[in-house]
């Protein structure tokens, strides 16, 4: 949990003048525990913080981590790291749909094209790679002499 709340505060303060209007009122509540508009309206309530921390927070984070690792079983790096990098815009949609948020605006959208544009590169570099370790490997000249005695073997049986 602390680890998300730092990250989460970080980005926040980053992008905070970026959200900045001339004399909006919501920049003097920003830095407070305003549920609405403070960074630190999450821990407003005593129950609120409890349950984040006591329940959530670890319950989320332990199965997260343990599907992740099982699903290096059965999936390539690059699909799993894709699916990480998409869950915040996952976890937007579903906001969306169950009518606690608004639709993403300019900045979700601009950062899900460029974790898009980065995956592509990415996937497209490891298949490079892969590609070019299958070359070394078919056309190496150890190699070659072991696929030609198999296939001396095989002819001559």
């Amino acid at each position: 949990m602390c680890q998300y709340f730092i990250l989460t505060f970080v980005f926040q303060l980053i992008f905070f003048p970026f959200f900045l209007k001339e004399g909006d009122d919501n920049v003097q509540k920003f830095f407070t525990f305003d549920p609405e508009f403070g960074i630190f309206g999450w821990m407003s309530s005593t129950t609120n913080v409890l349950t984040v921390l006591c329940l959530v927070s670890p319950f989320t984070g332990i199965c997260s981590n343990v599907g992740y690792l099982f699903a290096f079983q059965y999936f390539p790096m690059q699909i799993i790291a894709a699916a990480i990098l998409t869950q915040p815009f996952v976890g937007q949609i579903a906001a969306v749909l169950m009518g606690l948020d608004h639709i993403p605006g300019v900045m979700t959208t601009l950062g899900l094209t460029s974790i898009t544009f980065g995956i592509i590169v990415a996937s497209y570099g490891i298949a490079l790679k892969e590609n070019e370790i299958c070359k070394y490997i078919l056309f190496h000249p150890i190699m070659i002499s072991i696929v030609r005695r198999v296939l001396d073997q095989s002819t001559k049986n």
